[in-house]
């Protein structure tokens, strides 16, 4: 349908095709604002995520990993570099200080266990599986092409991800795609001073690093070190999803917009359509009324000379128009 014989029709069907076509583009809108709105939700998520896995990791580089203290009875602890045997001590409350003597009533006694030292990759792995143990759904790791470990290579997204940070000159670079369901991001990891007491030279590692690994070594600091991976879901967006979240609040104005809307559609209708409607079969009744007969008068207002509406003049300019052509006609007679 061209433009001029879409202006050709009613102006009822007009309006309604105008606003069936505003209804559906605001629809469409508010769907991707919507997704886009989850999207940058998960972003920020990841971002903090990431933030924190690296700050755990410079933590713990300052001393070459961390040591874990487990109970017997615990569970497994996972990959560790080293372990060393705690011994059964005893408290003092009176004392403050352990003692090896035989406990009395108030003293503590702690069992024996395991020390693990892990270095600062399994320290960032171990809080990894512990967060995906509560369910969330995130999953982070730090990796890079250059690792010790060869158990923990980079996937698609993270090799991409790897080529596209290692080109950047700055080191907060982040890259990150929306897979399915879920947003993968990744940060830049630049090697810092720390770093370089285990991955400078492989003579200058720990013994217990270089008895377990073959490669990692001769980073520079300052240099690109690998990426924080970082997986989570995005929040659902669909329309149930906005629904169940929405609050009294959000309610009370969809309603108070639902109804203005419904009363602009009421208004248009009584106040322009059948208006017009009106003057338009007033108009044709004189037409086709015959010579010396009268038609009734049509007013749309009660003092329609003084109104500022433009039916209201129309109709007052009809009517005149019709005067004049009487008179025309009673001239001619």
């Amino acid at each position: 349908m061209t433009l001029r014989s879409f202006s050709r029709q009613s102006l009822q069907l007009q309006f309604v095709a105008l606003i069936g076509t505003f209804l559906v583009f605001c629809t469409i809108a508010l769907v991707t604002m919507r997704s886009s709105l989850a999207e940058a939700q998960a972003l920020e998520h990841a971002r903090a995520t990431a933030g924190t896995v690296e700050a755990l990791g410079n933590w713990s580089s300052q001393y070459r990993g961390a040591w874990f203290l487990s109970e017997p009875m615990q569970a497994q602890v996972g990959d560790i570099l080293d372990h060393g045997q705690a011994h059964t001590s005893v408290i003092s409350p009176a004392a403050n200080k352990a003692s090896a003597t035989v406990p009395s009533k108030g003293d503590v006694a702690q069992p024996d266990g395991d020390f693990h030292s892990k270095d600062p990759w399994h320290v960032q792995r171990t809080l990894s599986e512990v967060i995906e143990r509560m369910g969330g759904g995130e999953q982070f790791r730090l990796t890079s092409d250059r690792l010790f470990d060869p158990r923990n290579p980079p996937n698609r997204f993270e090799l991409t991800a790897i080529e596209h940070l290692r080109a950047e000159d700055h080191a907060n670079a982040e890259y990150h795609e929306v897979s399915g369901d879920r947003l993968v991001y990744a940060k830049r990891v630049v090697v810092s001073a720390t770093c370089l007491g285990c991955h400078d030279r492989a003579e200058k590692s720990p013994e217990k690093i270089r008895s377990k690994f073959t490669q990692g070594w001769g980073l520079k600091e300052g240099g690109f070190a690998g990426i924080v991976s970082v997986s989570v879901p995005i929040p659902a967006s669909g329309a149930a999803t906005v629904f169940q979240q929405m609050n009294w609040a959000a309610w009370f104005a969809v309603t108070g917009s639902l109804l203005t809307f419904g009363g602009l559609l009421y208004w248009l209708q009584v106040n322009v359509i059948h208006k017009a409607k009106v003057l338009k079969d007033y108009s044709q009744s004189l037409l086709d009324a015959k010579a010396g007969v009268k038609v009734a008068r049509v007013d749309l207002d009660v003092d329609e000379h003084s109104s500022r509406n433009e039916l209201h003049r129309l109709s007052v300019a009809i009517r005149a128009l019709y005067r004049a052509l009487l008179l025309a006609q009673a001239d001619r007679v």
